[in-house]
């Protein structure tokens, strides 16, 4: 018979473990499908989270491993701008293992170790502890990242991604400041200085299709803090890298009785690349539509996620990707300085149409 459920959520990140905990508490039965043997691991995140994430999902405080003040953008010429950002960085795991509970506690059930790999139109094919199982279900929402599965198989998929690569290294000097550099080596994107605890997150993003290497641009800019004295040699406790989709929300977040979500679904800030409380929200707005759906009966009532999260969000999702097609439009020595104050939120213009 297989395992049946109202509602399939395809990842327990934060868009998957906040639509499940939706879901759940209208009391639909919600089951989460999770690739991974463990929630939230390996991080693949810079790890900085803005305050006003608090609004929406309570952060714990053993989750939080620095309290940041400010932000701190490097540009090639060398000036640097500072601009207030109050933030935390996270302990991403331990985050994501919360919101996680948090939908149990309401009523989800969740299966780690269990990759879809294709959808049926009662539900969704996976592989539970690589045993073949059909999982029914009335709603199935797509939370699997960048390379969504879901999105893939409904034909609503990402087109254009940042490759980041991620050291995570000892803490040299202690700052509440998140740091942000830009050079022409790290093409179509930037490097960072994220602290947390006793270490930072030392990384680099570079545009896939603008030709630079992610490894090599992060050898550059390990070498930049070496000289600078800001980390005492290569040596990391830890290595990882992804994915971050720039090409701004799928034409399609809702196909039948699919809904796509956060990463999936191109909810993440094309230019700064942030995605959490997108993630969050919208996977709020998706749980709360599918659970209405399945109650109702009507499934025509899905389409309020893709009006709801876009009155919301689609307007300030939409002006980033515009301000990212400019900024690597003027890609070059003569423009980039210029194009940054245009383009990036540290400066008055981002927030003015190009």
């Amino acid at each position: 018979m297989g395992l049946k459920y109202d509602v399939v959520v395809v990842g327990a990140g934060p868009a998957g473990s906040s639509a499940a905990k939706a879901a759940a508490e209208q009391g639909v039965s919600v089951l989460i499908l999770e690739k991974k043997d463990s929630v939230g691991v390996p991080v693949r995140c810079a790890e900085w989270v803005p305050q006003m994430l608090s609004l929406h999902v309570q952060i714990g405080g053993k989750h939080i491993a620095r309290k940041i003040e400010l932000l701190e953008t490097h540009l090639p010429d060398g000036d640097v701008v500072r601009m207030r950002s109050p933030g935390w960085m996270l302990d991403r795991a331990g985050f994501d293992q919360s919101l996680a509970l948090a939908a149990l506690k309401a009523g989800a059930h969740i299966l780690t170790g269990s990759e879809v790999t294709d959808l049926h139109p009662q539900g969704v094919v996976a592989k539970l502890r690589g045993r073949r199982e059909d999982v029914r279900a009335k709603v199935t929402i797509g939370a699997d990242g960048p390379l969504s599965v879901t999105g893939r198989c409904i034909d609503q998929k990402n087109r254009d991604f940042v490759s980041a690569v991620q050291f995570e290294v000892p803490l040299e000097r202690e700052t509440d400041s998140t740091e942000v550099y830009f050079d022409l080596e790290y093409k179509g994107g930037y490097a960072w200085l994220f602290p947390k605890r006793d270490t930072a997150n030392v990384g680099v993003g570079v545009r896939n299709g603008m030709g630079a290497n992610p490894l090599e641009a992060l050898d550059h800019f390990v070498e930049r803090l070496e000289r600078e004295g800001r980390i005492r040699s290569r040596t990391a406790v830890g290595f990882t890298s992804g994915l971050i989709p720039v090409s701004g929300p799928l034409e399609k977040t809702r196909v039948g009785n699919i809904l796509l979500v956060g990463d999936a679904a191109g909810q993440t800030n094309s230019i700064t690349g942030g995605g959490i409380p997108q993630a969050v929200v919208c996977g709020r707005i998706a749980g709360k539509a599918a659970a209405e759906a399945v109650k109702s009966g009507d499934m025509d009532r899905l389409e309020e996620y893709e009006t709801e999260w876009r009155k919301l969000l689609g307007s300030s999702l939409d002006h980033a990707v515009r301000k990212r097609t400019y900024l690597e439009s003027h890609w070059n020595p003569d423009d980039l300085e210029r194009a940054l104050r245009k383009s990036w939120i540290a400066f008055k213009e981002y927030y003015a149409d190009v």
